[in-house]
């Protein structure tokens, strides 16, 4: 019932130490039912500097800064110029472009080391990594796709109404990642949220 060449994760065969990287990826994904079309199909990237400390075999702590673009599909109410000079309601589809940075910190668990004790020489690693962070919105661009015609005033306040940019949001984050090491300083890891 027991594997005699277990060992559990003992901090006295680890050597704590620091470490940084470059990360860059993106999403593909559903934006929105808003809009049923292709066009709602799109990939937001990303990219960001990450700084983490293996401080026990089943210790590790990530600090990461991150760039990410998105954009999703809404629709919106509002009052168009029509013929004769009235103002008629209608409601459009847009698209909202959003420029976001997240400041994440993070609690990584190697599940690796969790069940089969550390290895220094193991070069595939599983992690569960948790934690909070703080997302700032520093611009917001919306634009309509669906050919709806209107004056500047009526398309800058329904920019302004659903805008969030210079807004920032509290998040709790979570993610289940792979590292593989290629070298004893060059480490690749994907992500999955």
């Amino acid at each position: 019932l027991t594997n005699p060449s277990f060992r559990p994760a003992n901090a006295s065969d680890m050597t704590p130490s620091w470490w940084m990287g470059v990360d860059f990826g993106g999403m593909k994904v559903q934006r929105s039912s808003v809009l049923q079309s292709p066009n709602a199909l799109g990939f937001n990237p990303s990219l960001g500097l990450s700084v983490g400390y293996d401080y026990k075999p089943l210790a590790s702590f990530r600090g990461q800064l991150l760039y990410q673009h998105y954009s999703d599909y809404a629709k919106a109410t509002y009052s168009a110029l029509a013929q004769g000079n009235k103002y008629v309601s209608s409601s459009g589809v847009f698209k909202r472009n959003y420029n976001l940075v997240d400041l994440r910190l993070a609690y990584m668990l190697n599940l690796n080391n969790l069940f089969q004790g550390y290895d220094a020489a193991r070069k595939l690693n599983f992690w569960f990594t948790a934690g909070p962070g703080l997302t700032f919105t520093l611009a917001q661009n919306n634009s309509w796709v669906d050919g709806q015609t209107m004056d500047m005033q009526d398309a800058s306040q329904v920019s302004l109404a659903n805008s969030r940019a210079g807004k920032v949001s509290p998040t709790v984050h979570g993610s289940f990642m792979t590292t593989y090491k290629l070298t004893d300083i060059t480490v690749v890891d994907i992500i999955i949220l």
